[in-house]
């Protein structure tokens, strides 16, 4: 069977819908390293590396916003899952990157430990 990136991230988005945060949190990682392994030929070691720390740098648009420090670990896993559905089929690094800093604010309102 050959690796289909869309139905991959569809499926996960699809089967993640509807679960509490901390559970969409602590699956989007399996995901993601797929993704990254498969489509931009990560090693596994690259991959967490990235997963653990993509997006958490002092650059002030890596920050959050007054609006977006509002928002509930919910309304982050529902913008989570929109995106990835969203880019799956037109997948590259821009898209990657902003499903990434949605997935470490939703760790953050999670806490690392409920992922």
């Amino acid at each position: 069977m050959s690796w289909d990136v869309t139905s991959h991230m569809c499926g996960w988005a699809s089967d993640s819908s509807g679960k509490p945060p901390f559970e969409v949190c602590h699956s989007y990682p399996k995901m993601m390293r797929k993704v990254l392994r498969r489509e931009f030929g990560m090693s596994k070691e690259g991959a967490d590396l990235f997963l653990d720390s993509c997006c958490q740098g002092n650059w002030d648009r890596m920050h959050e916003t007054g609006p977006e420090q509002a928002l509930t670990a919910g309304q982050y896993a529902d913008e989570l899952l929109g995106l990835v559905t969203y880019a799956s089929d037109r997948l590259c690094w821009d898209r990657v990157l902003r499903i990434q800093w949605l997935y470490m604010r939703l760790r953050d309102r999670v806490g690392e430990t409920g992922c």
